[in-house]
């Protein structure tokens, strides 16, 4: 059966990329494919990476952009989904759906979708999507690789806090009671009423955080560490970690270079770093932080860290994306 579909696409001339809707044919998905109807999506980094015309991540143009949605199943040629149940795909790789999440309908492997309790509101899950997956496996890593100290004493800096997955870090870092710092660009801009509202208990500016990392040491000042925007920073929180202090680390907006990052930290503190690695996250693992994105489904502190949006109005809302800089997570409703 043949569905008449459309999509946002990226399209490039003369090196611009503009958003413009296409409308398109989907097929029926093959044995071990299942076909969705998309209800919400999402804008994360790599969406905005490819707007920017980025050829890593568009490798050709149109680009259905879209990493993540939920909606229902429409059509299963497997034994694992029946039509109508809600579903969601979070960290789809390259080509992994088809089209990408901003479409109403998309085709994808079984195995990469996860069931939905009914009784969870899909625009919620949407707003978690894959920013939520990487602040949890970011969070799942400092929880076990951390000395044991009571939850409610250890405290948690994240950058980045104002973005997707900055914000969703606080959320959830906070919820499983961790004292969270929240460094932000620009103290007299950063909306810091909200952030206290979803938990943030003290906020900082990037230069607070880089002040005294001169030296191979820095002032032992967080037991862990969320860092979502990579280069200098990740290192002065390498540096300001505590005895047994551990970093996860999601973003590389700022650089994917550890500049004056040496072993003294891991050697004489014994700290541990690492990568959310969201689009490979399996097994036990999976489960644990799939888990702990549960726990936000339903948060009331969830609502005030996300917009949403009519995939209408997306393309005027990219063109001045830079600028406005929006808090949290946008989530985009598909009509």
């Amino acid at each position: 059966m043949r569905f008449s579909s459309y999509s946002l696409d990226f399209e490039m001339h003369d090196g611009i990329v503009r958003a413009a809707f296409k409308e398109r044919e989907i097929g029926s998905p093959n044995i071990g494919e299942v076909k969705v109807a998309i209800k919400y999506t999402s804008i994360n980094y790599r969406d905005l990476l490819a707007f920017n015309g980025n050829r890593a991540i568009a490798r050709r143009y149109p680009y259905t952009p879209g990493v993540d949605f939920v909606g229902h199943v429409l059509e299963s040629r497997t034994d694992r989904f029946v039509e109508g149940e809600k579903v969601a795909l979070f960290a789809a790789a390259d080509r992994e759906c088809s089209p990408g999440g901003w479409s109403n309908f998309s085709i994808v492997r079984a195995d990469r979708l996860i069931r939905l309790d009914e009784h969870w509101p899909l625009e919620c899950v949407a707003a978690v999507g894959t920013a939520g997956l990487a602040a949890a496996s970011a969070l799942d890593f400092i929880s076990r690789n951390s000395d044991e100290i009571a939850d409610q004493h250890k405290l948690c800096a994240v950058t980045g806090s104002t973005g997707g997955v900055g914000s969703l870090a606080c959320l959830l870092a906070a919820k499983n009671g961790f004292k969270v710092t929240a460094v932000v660009r620009n103290l007299i801009e950063a909306p810091t009423s909200l952030l206290f509202e979803i938990g943030v208990e003290k906020i900082i500016d990037l230069n607070e955080l880089i002040k005294g990392t001169e030296l191979f040491l820095g002032k032992q000042e967080y037991d862990v560490a969320i860092d979502t925007i990579g280069g200098k920073y990740t290192t002065a929180l390498a540096k300001k970690l505590k005895n047994g202090g551990a970093m996860g680390v999601c973003g590389l907006v700022a650089g994917q270079e550890l500049h004056g990052l040496d072993l003294l930290p891991f050697l004489m503190r014994g700290i541990a770093i690492g990568g959310s690695g969201a689009e490979i996250i399996s097994g036990e693992r999976r489960h644990r932080v799939i888990n702990l994105m549960r726990e936000i489904y339903l948060s009331e502190r969830l609502k005030k860290i996300y917009t949403r949006l009519s995939i209408y109005q997306i393309p005027k809302m990219l063109e001045s994306y830079e600028i406005s800089k929006p808090f949290g997570r946008i989530v985009i409703e598909i009509e």
